[in-house]
Formats: C-alpha cells, structure tokens, sequence
C-alpha cells in the first residue's frame, strides 16, 4: 500500500509532471488537509463526508506563475456499470463554487490490497490533459491511485 491510504486517496498524480515542477524549481503546496503521503512523490487527500470523495488541495506552481495546477478534492466515482472516474474542483471554480467539477482521469479495474484500501491505474482524460496544461495526451498513464475501499 502507498502512504497511508486507509485516512484518505493516496496519489502522486505523474511522476514526471513532479520532476518537471521541480526541476523548474517550482513550488508544491499542500493544503486544507491534504499533505505528504510517505514519499515526497506522493499526496494524501483525507477521507470527506462521503464514501469516495477526499479533501485537500495540491498546488503545483513554476515559471513564475506561468505554469499552475491545483488538484483539489478529488473524488473516485462508480458507476453502475463498474467504471470509475476521478473528478476535482473545476481550478476555474476554486474561489466561487467548489461544486462545480471536472474529471481529470478514467480509472481502470479497482484492485482490492487486502487492507482495507483498492488502487486503480488511472489515464488521463481531455479535462485531465487541459488541467496539466496540455503537455500529455488523452489516454497517457497517471500514476495509480490507492484510496479506502470496503468492496
């Protein structure tokens, strides 16, 4: 298990968008409850109010502002028919109306871990590749997302 998902959504969102914002020495905040999960490649977005959905924001910023992402409660939905999403705070939206959100990437089979918690691959979806700037496409591997699971 990565970090410690059984508080929350454990996920590092791209490992090469990571080395990027600091190898641009860029800056990554977190906040609203959100922090470190273990690694410095790894966030923890704390368990919400409700099943699947996790709180905190992630904000990754470098050249001088002009590059400037925020991951902020990411939610992991099921739907019927078995496929899961992750959705966050529309950016656009932050300081208006937090309801408002978009999903950023398509997750593939949920895997139990045994402990409590499922990880899933996730990929990139066109909100996603808008979201980090249009660098990667739609489809393009993130890295997997290890949230609480009961089954």
């Amino acid at each position: 298990m990565s970090g410690n998902a059984g508080g929350g959504l454990v996920w590092g969102l791209k490992a090469s968008f990571l080395r990027y914002v600091t190898s641009a020495e860029g800056e990554i905040k977190v906040s609203d409850g959100a922090d470190i999960a273990g690694s410095e490649t790894e966030f923890l977005f704390p368990s919400g109010d409700e099943k699947g959905r996790f709180t905190g924001q992630v904000d990754f910023d470098a050249h001088g502002g002009m590059l400037k992402v925020t991951i902020a409660d990411p939610w992991v939905e099921v739907a019927e028919d078995g496929k899961a999403t992750l959705s966050v705070v529309n950016p656009a939206k932050l300081k208006t109306d937090r309801s408002q959100r978009i999903t950023i990437a398509d997750l593939g089979e949920i895997v139990p871990q045994g402990d409590g918690t499922a990880q899933a691959s996730a990929a990139l979806t066109m909100h996603g590749v808008w979201l980090l700037g249009n660098v990667y496409g739609p489809g393009d591997e993130l890295d997997p997302v290890t949230f609480p699971w009961a089954g």
